[in-house]
């Protein structure tokens, strides 16, 4: 951080938020955590690199564990020869979907919540600083995967997620809050960017994720029952973000050269079709911290009762 509590001209919008929150007084604590999505799976930036599962959680049942949409999509085989059929999950998420879909006067109807996607195991860092914030944000830069080419001597080769989870306690009560910070990597033309051998097989992987994603945009502003979020482990991980509980915003990156007039109309296309998305924060918890550690005792004692009669 500079004289006057200014931040350093090449900081981002993550580490300037973050920055933002800390000097919020009576915030209480904030945890970040980056993972990043390259070639379909998942990675913690802050664990050196550490491969992260993808899980889902169904309204109606526990955490399955799995990790990103080809494995998904073994469990839907392993499903069609016994354990589920195939079609009566079909027909139970059109129902589900249906039931929690959300109407809004004047808005696009918002698909439904009810199936939960998250990472398994990945690490936390305390925000306390500005120095706290700078060492993260480093840690990203330095980890991220990134490759040169033709157009671009530094260029991401994977999408980043950056999540701030803010813990307050206000009297008994505990209120949590999250932020999503989403990086995307561009998509990219293998014409023009000249890649050949691993970083072209980058690029079709990246293009392939964006293609989804413009897929469950375009549903979610349309109000279909059925949003593709399972083709891409992108998808999955921005569900709490576009899924109708959240306030969500886009930036979008363009150049002013001609020659890439195309990739900027195609970016501004894609920011035309997000603003079509409604989407309104609400409060998805709020916990008792009397009720929860009353619950425990209750626990713990029947617990108890049950080793004395062993």
């Amino acid at each position: 951080q500079e004289a006057g509590g200014d931040c350093p001209a090449d900081w981002g919008l993550f580490p300037r938020t973050a920055l933002e929150l800390l000097q919020v007084p009576g915030l209480g604590s904030m945890h970040a955590s980056v993972v990043e999505v390259y070639q379909e799976h998942a990675f913690d930036l802050l664990s050196d690199r550490a491969a992260l599962s993808v899980g889902f959680k169904r309204a109606d049942s526990g955490l399955m564990r799995y990790d990103g949409p080809e494995a998904y999509a073994k469990y839907v085989e392993h499903s069609r020869r016994g354990i589920v059929k195939a079609q009566e999950r079909a027909a139970e998420n059109a129902a589900a979907n249906k039931k929690a879909a959300v109407f809004r006067s004047g808005s696009a109807p918002v698909a439904g919540t009810d199936d939960e996607f998250q990472t398994v195991g990945e690490a936390f860092w305390e925000l306390k600083t500005a120095q706290d914030v700078a060492k993260l944000a480093r840690t990203v830069e330095l980890t991220r995967t990134a490759l040169g080419h033709q157009l671009n001597a530094r260029s991401s080769r994977s999408h980043c997620l950056v999540t701030l989870n803010i813990t307050q306690h206000v009297g008994s009560k505990v209120i949590k809050r999250q932020f999503l910070f989403a990086d995307l990597a561009g998509s990219e033309r293998i014409a023009k960017s000249g890649v050949e051998g691993v970083g072209k097989k980058q690029a079709t992987v990246i293009n392939g994720s964006l293609t989804v994603l413009g897929k469950v945009i375009k549903s979610i502003a349309e109000g279909v029952q059925h949003v593709p979020w399972r083709e891409s482990t992108l998808t999955m991980l921005l569900r709490s973000a576009l899924g109708g509980k959240s306030c969500s915003s886009v930036v979008i990156n363009v150049s002013s050269e001609e020659e890439h007039s195309e990739e900027t109309f195609c970016s501004l296309e894609f920011g035309k079709r997000m603003s079509t998305v409604r989407s309104r924060a609400a409060v998805v918890v709020e916990e008792d911290a009397g009720s929860e550690v009353a619950d425990l005792e209750r626990k713990l004692a029947k617990v108890q009762a049950e080793m004395a009669m062993l």
